[in-house]
Parts: C-alpha cells; sequence; structure tokens
C-alpha cells in the first residue's frame, strides 16, 4: 500500500489487517519513492494508490502512475480517492488502473472490491457512470434538442436496444432483470450483452460501461421533450 501521508496509511493497513490474514497475503506500507526502490523480484499481488483529494490527471498521481506500471505492468494497481465524481472514475480507467475506490463506499463493499481485483477483475463505481452518462444527455437534449429513433444506430455500432441492455447493465442490473424489463429471453440478453463488449472492446460488463461513458453518443429523447420545437436532422 503505498500512501505520501504515514497517519492515513496506518489508517488503512489496519483497516485491512483481518482482510490480509484471510487471504493469507501480508500488507507492506510504503510511501511513493520507498515503493519504486523495491526489488522487481519481489511477489506482489496489488497495489493500492491512496491519492486522497488530489485528482487522477494532477502532476504527482499521473507520475506514480506511470512509474508503477513501468515498474510493476502485470500486478493490478488500485486507486483508493476522496473523489468519486464520474471524471475521475473514467480518468483513473484511461490511465490503466484496474480499479478505483473512494472512500465514500461501506468498508464491505471496499473489501468485496479489493479481492474481486486481487482475483483478477476491475471495479469502479457504477453511480459515477450513471451520473456521468444523465449529465451528457442534459447537456445533448439542451444543445441539439435531437430525437433519435428506434432503427437508429448511435456512432459506436450499437443498436437502439444494444443501447437499452446497456443503461441497465451500467445500473448494475442483473441479465434476468434486464430480461424482464426489455421483455427479452434471458439468453438474448447474453447475446447482446456480448456483441456490446465485442463492439466497444471490452473484456467484462464494467468495462463495457465504461467505454460507453466516454462515447459520443446519439441522445434518445422522447418527443414530449421536443414538444412545440422543430427536430433537427
Amino acid at each position: 500500500m503505498i500512501d505520501s501521508l504515514e497517519l492515513r496509511r496506518a489508517g488503512v493497513v489496519s483497516f485491512l489487517r483481518t482482510w490480509a490474514d484471510d487471504c493469507h497475503v501480508e500488507i507492506a506500507q510504503f510511501d511513493a519513492c520507498e515503493a519504486l526502490s523495491l526489488s522487481r523480484d519481489l511477489l506482489i499481488r496489488m497495489i493500492l494508490l491512496v491519492i486522497g483529494a488530489q485528482r487522477v490527471e494532477d502532476p504527482e498521481p499521473q507520475g506514480w502512475i506511470a512509474s508503477l506500471h513501468d515498474k510493476y505492468a502485470d500486478v493490478p494497481l488500485v486507486l483508493v480517492s476522496e473523489r468519486e465524481d464520474s471524471d475521475e472514475v473514467v480518468a483513473a480507467f484511461k490511465a490503466g488502473v484496474r480499479g478505483f475506490v473512494p472512500m465514500s463506499i461501506t468498508p464491505p463493499v471496499a473489501i468485496q472490491a479489493f479481492t474481486f481485483i486481487m482475483a483478477g477483475g476491475s471495479f469502479y463505481p457504477p453511480a459515477a457512470l450513471v451520473q456521468r452518462t444523465s449529465v451528457q444527455a442534459t447537456f445533448s437534449v439542451s444543445t441539439t434538442r435531437r430525437t433519435v429513433t428506434v432503427g437508429e444506430q448511435t456512432k459506436s455500432g450499437l443498436t437502439a436496444r444494444q443501447w437499452e441492455v446497456l443503461e441497465r447493465l451500467r445500473q448494475g442490473e442483473s441479465n434476468k432483470l434486464i430480461g424482464r424489463q426489455l421483455k427479452l429471453r434471458e439468453s438474448t440478453v447474453k447475446v447482446h450483452i456480448r456483441q456490446i463488449m465485442r463492439k466497444l472492446g471490452a473484456t467484462n460488463r464494467t468495462q463495457a460501461a465504461l467505454c460507453a461513458a466516454e462515447l459520443s453518443l446519439s441522445t434518445r429523447t422522447t418527443n414530449e421533450l421536443n414538444d412545440g420545437e422543430q427536430t433537427e436532422h
């Protein structure tokens, strides 16, 4: 675990002690300079980089991330941050980190996230993805007032139906629930999700949601939003 503040570092290590014992791993704590001077031969299962209130794209965190990627390319890197806005989550994803854990989440969820990442998965707070999509949609509606018909495809190559599936996937809904809401067979939902991940170049559901948040997607609006206004083509 890497943190430039010794007292905060000690607190996080204390919190993770029982979890580490259950996973049969040892927690070693360092500041950034100490971590980069470690031998490459050490068996490191995961790196937690605590950046506190700093932004992912600030020079110091960017330098740490780049250096850690360079030295420990195969080790999952996780950012622990006091921030949780969608721009930070997307910046972390673009920086190539395996997970983004805001300090506002509950301890049990944090433990589950660390366990999942160390086992080869990825974790990003889904609420931030919903927030980012909502903001983008609002901006697009207010500036273009454009209605997209059901048969139209987005710039990503997704069909309208696939986007409907992706919107629900982004909110963490199960395949069964997505199928119930869209009146689709669960097997059909699975096919849509495989096609979505292929088109977005994603390897899992979380990455698909994050990729979608970065796309300049055509905004679907209802006729009520455009009542009395002429739709632009």
